[in-house]
C-alpha cells in the first residue's frame, strides 16, 4: 500500500521547500513524490502525518521509540519533537498503525513496526 498525505499537510510541506537548503529540498521533494495525496476528510486517523505522536519498534535499537513529527522550527529533541526533515520522520510519514517497513537510515537497514499513532 502506498503511504498517504493529506492535502493540508502536502501544502504545508510544499511551503517548506522555498525555505530550506538545497539538500533538504531534494529530500523533501522525494518525500512528497512518494506519498499519495488525499483529501483531509479521507485520511485515516491512524496515519502518520505532521504533529503525529508515533510509537514504533526499531529492530536496530531493539526497543520501542516514541516521537512527535513536527515542522523544523518546532524541533526539540529533549521532548522528542523530531523535524519532519529528519530521516526517521521522512521514513515514517504516510504509514499507519500496524504497518511494517524496512528503512535504510543513514545507510543502515532496520525494520520498523508502527505500534501506535496519535493525532491531536
Amino acid at each position: 500500500m502506498q503511504p498517504v498525505i493529506s492535502e493540508v499537510d502536502h501544502n504545508e510541506l510544499g511551503q517548506l521547500i522555498v525555505k530550506q537548503k538545497n539538500h533538504e529540498v531534494r529530500f523533501l521533494k522525494a518525500l512528497l513524490n512518494r506519498l499519495k495525496i488525499i483529501k483531509e476528510k479521507d485520511i485515516p486517523k491512524n496515519t502518520i502525518r505532521l504533529n503525529s505522536l508515533v510509537v514504533f519498534w526499531n529492530s536496530l535499537l531493539k526497543k520501542i521509540v516514541k516521537l512527535r513529527i513536527v515542522l523544523p522550527d518546532k524541533e526539540d529533541l529533549k521532548t522528542r519533537h523530531v523535524s519532519v526533515l529528519s530521516p526517521i520522520s521522512m521514513a515514517l510519514m504516510g504509514y499507519k498503525e500496524n504497518d511494517n517497513l524496512t528503512v535504510s537510515i543513514p545507510g543502515v537497514e532496520r525494520k520498523l513496526l508502527i505500534l501506535r499513532v496519535t493525532n491531536d
